[in-house]
């Protein structure tokens, strides 16, 4: 299983690094100014600062979108392929090796297994809205790694022929 999140909102993480600078910004003063009254107006912003970032995180953690990911059973995983053939003039994809425009769209329902939002509550979801709200290379990603899964080989992560041949003696040594 994979994991990937987008958030819905992008617009929230600059808000977010505005929020946290001014916060830090007023932090310092606050902590360095030799004169009282800017060191406590500057704290007074900074906690109040503090609280706004809490809520704007909370808004952040509400318009994530956690995608899991599985392997899908390989019937389907080839009937899917079949179904999306690269178009023969697309180096996409030939690179690829299905038909890039369709392929996600088929397969997606099947390797995902669920969608969260950031505080781990299960969102409904279409595929077209999770690739919409993803940046290009975010969508690029997941689609590799799906592909990859289903085209990489598993292997043994150790020598089986080793293994073997010490299971077998330390048998015959009993």
């Amino acid at each position: 299983m994979a994991e990937y999140v987008v958030t819905t909102d992008p617009d929230l993480s600059g808000q977010w690094e505005s929020l946290a600078a001014e916060e830090r910004a007023n932090t310092l003063i606050g902590n360095r100014s030799t004169d009282e009254t800017i060191a406590e107006r500057a704290k007074a912003k900074a906690e109040s600062l503090k609280q706004e970032r809490a809520e704007l995180e909370d808004r952040i953690a509400a318009a994530a979108r956690i995608i899991t990911t599985q392997r899908v059973e390989p019937k389907v995983w080839g009937r899917v392929v079949a179904e999306c053939p690269p178009r023969p003039d697309d180096p996409y994809d030939a690179r690829m090796g299905v038909n890039t425009d369709t392929f996600d769209r088929a397969i997606m329902p099947y390797a995902i297994t669920s969608v969260t939002d950031g505080l781990g509550e299960p969102v409904d979801w279409d595929w077209d809205g999770l690739a919409t709200a993803m940046s290009p290379g975010q969508y690029q990603e997941i689609i590799a790694d799906v592909i990859r899964l289903h085209m990489e080989r598993d292997a043994v992560p150790f020598s089986l022929a080793d293994y073997r041949s010490r299971r077998s003696s330390e048998q015959s040594s009993k």
